[in-house]
């Protein structure tokens, strides 16, 4: 019968051979002290099978604590390395989000035209929208020019203007709103040209404008012609009229005339700016661009549009798509078939 009390000293205590540090050593000696002195307290007849069973469990206690140990080292640093690797997912996720949301949304367009003659003998309204291929460099812009009423070659005018800022258009890129004023810069120059330096009294046409560049509708306006949003069921006017009118107000305000002149004033309507006939004296420049939402529309029309259509009327139409909504603001004028109806052309964009 073999001693398993010495086998398992004799192994504990044998420093060389097995490559065991001096604290192993030491826990070996440490051990031993233990284990003779717990024999020390047995039965003589026991002792032997005693020290034996208790050194041989004492030993697997100790490997299987070194074990446990070892494998818990283990399971922290798997544990440790899938927290980290999830991290770098989730936080390449976030990137990835943070990216996209800084990438301007791409708008699509839709465009509804309405231009008609209503009551009169000639046109003139004149109106253009930019080609589709120049929108991924240009953006998109719309124009309309109402020829002045009353004055000979109004026609010409509102055509010579709306030449003049699509053929500079193709040139220019850049900061939309200096694009804008540049364009009106170019037409009044174009129409001036036409009329001649001895046609100045002569005539003349308004003008607006909308550029839509990077997610953002930008817009300049001479004249009387209007620009309005139509976003979730409200109209919105844009762009303030140049007619005596506003002028008259004013002098309302300081007391230099009645606020019934101003309501009553046979040349209330007259305008007060222009293209033609020297310098412009007014231009409509907005403070800042209008954020485009999917579902807005902007309108942009002469005053034979604005001055047959009530606001509510026009609101509703523009909940149709861009060439219905058109459509029905020109039905609209037709039935109500008003007495010396001005042209009408209107233009409508519909972003989505």
């Amino acid at each position: 019968m073999f001693d398993y009390d010495k086998i398992i000293l004799q192994l504990l205590n044998t420093g060389g051979s097995g490559g065991e540090s001096g604290t192993e050593t030491a826990a070996a000696k440490e051990a031993e002290t233990s284990a003779e002195t717990a024999a020390d307290s047995m039965p003589s007849g026991a002792e032997g099978a005693l020290n034996g069973t208790n050194l041989l469990w004492a030993v697997v206690i100790f490997f299987a604590g070194v074990v446990a140990a070892l494998l818990g080292v283990w399971i922290k640093k798997a544990l440790t390395k899938g927290k980290n690797e999830a991290g770098k997912g989730k936080n390449a996720a976030e990137e990835a989000v943070s990216a996209t949301e800084n990438i301007p949304r791409e708008i699509t367009f839709s465009i509804g035209k309405l231009h008609a003659l209503g009551g009169r003998k000639n046109q003139q309204d004149s109106f253009s929208v930019s080609e589709e291929e120049l929108i991924p460099t240009h953006g998109l812009l719309a124009v309309v020019a109402d020829g002045m009423g009353g004055l000979s070659d109004g026609d010409q005018m509102s055509q010579c203007a709306i030449t003049a800022m699509m053929e500079t258009f193709y040139r220019l890129q850049g900061d939309p709103a200096r694009i804008l004023l540049m364009l009106v810069e170019s037409a009044a120059q174009a129409v001036n040209a036409k009329l001649g330096a001895g046609n100045y009294s002569t005539s003349g046409s308004t003008l607006v404008a909308g550029l839509i560049q990077n997610g953002a509708f930008h817009y300049v306006s001479v004249g009387d012609s209007r620009i309005c949003l139509y976003r979730e069921g409200f109209l919105y006017q844009l762009n303030r009229e140049h007619i005596f009118r506003h002028e008259l107000e004013i002098r309302a305000i300081n007391h230099e005339a009645t606020w019934e002149t101003a309501d009553t004033h046979p040349k209330a309507a007259g305008l007060t700016s222009f293209l033609g006939m020297g310098a412009l004296k007014y231009v409509d420049i907005p403070s800042e661009s209008v954020v485009i939402r999917p579902g807005d529309k902007f309108i942009l029309m002469s005053d034979g549009v604005y001055n047959s259509v009530e606001k509510a009327e026009m609101a509703e139409q523009l909940k149709k798509s861009a060439q219905e909504a058109a459509d029905g603001i020109g039905k609209l004028i037709e039935e109500k078939n008003l007495n010396g109806q001005d042209n009408y052309t209107a233009i409508v964009i519909a972003c989505g």
